[in-house]
């Protein structure tokens, strides 16, 4: 399994499960985004140092990362509802396995105010493994 089909499980599940339980939009990478002022979520699956399971090229190759998933909502409006929004998806993410995408259990870190948004991140660090080549 490579990073590019990693991401692509991890995005397929959240765009499959989060409208019905997040009920706020998610801002794509790369993809425009109409940000109309309310909470909304911004996922980003960022790589993280990989290695070798065995020795040489013939080796299985364990490949590590974190699924970051931002909640963005408006100032001055409490921090309940990005809590709760960050709390839905350290339950769905955490500690589970997607399309062999192991996930380990999320953490919440509170940004704080930027740019006149409140932001919490949740972080979910994952892995899987690439088969040697032929």
């Amino acid at each position: 399994m490579n990073f590019l089909s990693i991401k692509a499980a991890l995005e397929s599940d959240l765009n499959a499960w989060w409208p019905a339980a997040g009920n706020t939009p998610i801002a794509w990478e790369n993809v425009p985004f109409n940000d109309n002022g309310g909470l909304y979520i911004v996922p980003e699956v960022t790589p993280a140092i990989s290695f070798k399971l065995d020795y040489g090229r013939q080796g299985t190759a364990q490949i590590n990362g974190t699924f970051n998933i931002r909640i963005v909502a408006p100032v001055n409006q409490g921090a309940g509802a990005a809590i709760g929004k960050a709390n839905l998806l350290i339950n769905h993410f955490g500690d589970t396995v997607i399309s062999g995408v192991h996930l380990d259990v999320g953490s919440l870190n509170i940004i704080g105010t930027v740019e006149n948004r409140y932001q919490i991140n949740v972080a979910i660090p994952f892995w899987t493994y690439q088969e040697a080549r032929a």
